[in-house]
């Protein structure tokens, strides 16, 4: 995981960041969806999504 600054200047270690999602837009598809509870984030997890 890679070390990063949130915009409220906080670290954070995330997977990919910023410039790792420009750098694949052309090869490979994301997918963005929005849980809204721990079971449904969970399902998404397991599904394979990309980004929550």
């Amino acid at each position: 995981m890679q070390r990063i600054y949130t915009f409220s200047v906080h670290s954070a270690k995330r997977k990919q960041t910023v410039a790792d999602i420009k750098a694949g837009n052309r090869t490979n598809k994301f997918v963005q969806t929005t849980a809204v509870n721990r079971s449904e984030a969970a399902v998404a997890q397991a599904g394979g999504i990309s980004h929550l």
